[in-house]
């Protein structure tokens, strides 16, 4: 495809100026993650947990925007991943690049970050007046970085068009992030999925208990490349 006409999406690396980052994580419902994870990622023994983040992007390759991405812990081959299962963000350009570029699973959506003037963070998200996710947080500490990087993972399915034995694939994009100009806090949250479509539907996942949540702000990272972690 010619690069003057028709392209509105250039090849990665991507660069993002980010604001502020919320990563919420909770026990759920064992049996509804089990039903939604690929079948190369196992759950461990014990409770279910899954993580809503909000990301504020300043500045990005596709202009700024906030993201709000939904995920559950899993493991491949014995490492623990967060495995992406749906994700909205307020940038037509982002959530294109996210969808076609990476194959991500992204919708454009309404997702608000609000200090509304106090020491409370009002973070919504939904599409089409029905609120998907509901959550607030407050401040407590400035903390050292968390020693436990949630890796991450997502599900593609092959074009048609592009025939192999294995028409599923499971990939992660590494971010990476400059430590130094971040700074990290320790926060508390509330959290409630209340919401969602037939094919997008966030509420089957009830929050049971918030066990961790993360705030970070500043940075600067960057998108490289997707690495093929296993197919099927």
């Amino acid at each position: 495809m010619s690069g003057l006409i028709g392209n509105s999406i250039i090849d990665p690396p991507y660069h993002y100026s980010v604001g502020e980052v919320v990563a919420i994580k909770f026990r759920t419902d064992r049996e509804a993650l089990q039903r939604v994870l690929p079948p190369v990622l196992k759950l461990p023994d014990g409770p279910a947990y899954a993580a809503v983040r909000f990301v504020r992007q300043l500045r990005t390759t596709f202009g700024p925007y906030i993201g709000v991405y939904l995920g559950g812990f899993a493991e491949l081959n014995g490492e623990s991943r967060l495995h992406g299962l749906s994700g909205m963000k307020t940038n037509f350009r982002g959530t294109m690049a996210g969808q076609s570029v990476w194959g991500m699973p992204l919708q454009p959506g309404d997702v608000r970050m609000e200090w509304n003037g106090g020491d409370v963070l009002h973070m919504t998200a939904g599409r089409d007046d029905v609120d998907f996710v509901r959550a607030s947080l407050c401040l407590e500490r400035r903390t050292e970085p968390p020693l436990d990087a949630w890796k991450q993972s997502y599900e593609i399915r092959r074009r048609s068009f592009e025939p192999d034995k294995n028409p599923n694939m499971l990939c992660a994009v590494e971010v990476s992030r400059l430590a130094e100009t971040v700074e990290h806090w320790t926060a508390s949250s509330t959290l409630k999925l209340v919401g969602g479509d037939p094919r997008d539907d966030w509420s089957m996942f009830p929050v049971h208990e918030v066990v961790e949540t993360r705030y970070s702000t500043g940075g600067n990272s960057t998108l490289n490349g997707a690495t093929l972690l296993a197919s099927w």
